[in-house]
């Protein structure tokens, strides 16, 4: 039996996430990493390392309806599978954990959720989650679905990570409240790293960043760059940084007074954006933002 004895062989999680005919927000410890509203079919895969910690991991699911108070589609349906990726395991690099499945009729969302997510070897050389000492599975739990007042449907799910995983970077950092404070302190933070990103010396704003990244994935500092990806567009032709509204934004305050980001009011998406007019296609810059003593770009 396998036993891992470096951090480089711990898993990279990810989400493959499949969405149809709903809204879709997916929390992880209360932060949004992915949402959805256009309601088409819709299939993504999602690295979560960076936002997974030691500890008990409350992964959220939120379905809404395409309408505000309407009922759901008939085809409208979620798909959700936790998965790990080895390292260095060529062979066997991907093993489902989990999988949480929901759809609008009651009998199965309750027949999907009354059930755990498990991981089991397979077989006596199958590679461990687990450093020694540690146990040798890991268990996604999901909870009931839980219909909120408009008509929307929430399920927390957990998933238990022991040490060697770091613990939550902004768990002592000081709360935040979405107010003209707030918005007035990150609105000057984003414009100053919107500038830096036009004329250079930006990589100041990006050490947390950027050391965040390296530990999560298990990254060399050349790596980073493709990681991070918008270093890469910013020295392209093709690619342009758009300027940033002057009116219309707003702050969104998440992992539970943790965390602010700024966000384009009528998009509900950063306004840090890259844009390729030429193939038609633009990026989002997403920044985070903590304050512990001073402000910190946490992701």
């Amino acid at each position: 039996m396998q036993v891992l004895l470096h951090p480089s062989d711990q898993p990279v999680f990810r989400l493959a996430i499949h969405t149809a005919g709903c809204r879709l927000e997916l929390r992880i410890n209360d932060v949004p990493v992915f949402r959805d509203s256009s309601g088409v079919s819709l299939t993504v895969d999602l690295p979560v390392n960076e936002w997974l910690f030691q500890g008990s991991n409350d992964i959220q699911v939120l379905m809404s309806p395409l309408e505000t108070g309407a009922a759901f589609a008939e085809h409208a349906q979620v798909e959700i599978t936790l998965r790990h990726k080895f390292a260095r395991d060529a062979v066997r690099n991907m093993i489902d954990i989990g999988k949480l499945r929901w759809r609008p009729e009651p009998e199965q969302a309750h027949a999907h959720h009354q059930e755990e997510a498990t991981l089991q070897p397979d077989d006596e050389d199958a590679t461990l989650l687990a450093l020694p000492g540690q146990a040798e599975e890991l268990t996604w739990r999901h909870g009931q679905p839980q219909t909120m007042t408009d008509k929307s449907v929430r399920i927390c799910t957990s998933l238990l990570l022991p040490p060697p995983w770091p613990a939550c970077p902004w768990q002592r950092s000081q709360p935040l409240q979405e107010d003209a404070r707030t918005l007035f302190a990150v609105q000057g933070l984003v414009r100053a790293f919107h500038q830096r990103l036009q004329h250079g010396g930006y990589e100041d704003f990006l050490k947390l960043r950027r050391s965040a990244l390296e530990i999560a994935y298990y990254l060399q500092p050349a790596e980073a760059d493709e990681a991070l990806g918008f270093p890469v567009l910013l020295r392209l032709r093709e690619w342009s940084l758009q300027q940033l509204p002057e009116k219309g934004l707003k702050v969104e305050v998440a992992g539970a007074g943790r965390l602010v980001r700024l966000l384009n009011e009528q998009s509900c998406e950063s306004p840090l954006l890259l844009v390729n007019e030429t193939a038609g296609v633009a990026a989002l810059l997403d920044a985070w933002w903590m304050f512990n003593g001073e402000w910190q770009m946490i992701r």
